[in-house]
């Protein structure tokens, strides 16, 4: 296990979100947490999970590419309709253009041991 500092940004057609603070490096995946959301992000299978006390978001980038909202309460799964556009992968940078349902998105995640 590793600290690390992490940065990420969410591109959508309206706004850009981006972090910038420090998370833990454990098990080939980068944890952080951002406005009391844990998000870990597995790198060998290119998934993404966002979680709270009340939902869990799952986004896998994957060949076999899907995407889920687990609302924990109802215990209700919501199917999304996930493509990804372009995945690019670098020592300790990744880059993914997806759409999910009717929306387009780019994600960049970068990390560095401290």
């Amino acid at each position: 296990m590793a600290k690390i500092l992490v940065k990420t940004n969410l591109k959508t057609k309206d706004e850009v979100i981006s972090y910038d603070g420090k998370g833990i490096y454990s098990d080939n995946a980068i944890i952080f947490y951002e406005n009391n959301v844990k998000n870990n992000f597995r790198l060998n299978e290119l998934c993404l999970i966002r979680e709270t006390s009340e939902s869990k978001i799952t986004l896998n980038f994957s060949e076999n590419s899907y995407a889920q909202v687990l609302l924990k309460k109802e215990n209700y799964i919501l199917p999304l309709k996930l493509e990804i556009n372009s995945l690019i992968k670098h020592e300790k940078e990744l880059i993914i253009k997806y759409k999910l349902e009717d929306d387009n998105f780019e994600f960049i995640i970068s990390y560095e041991v401290i």
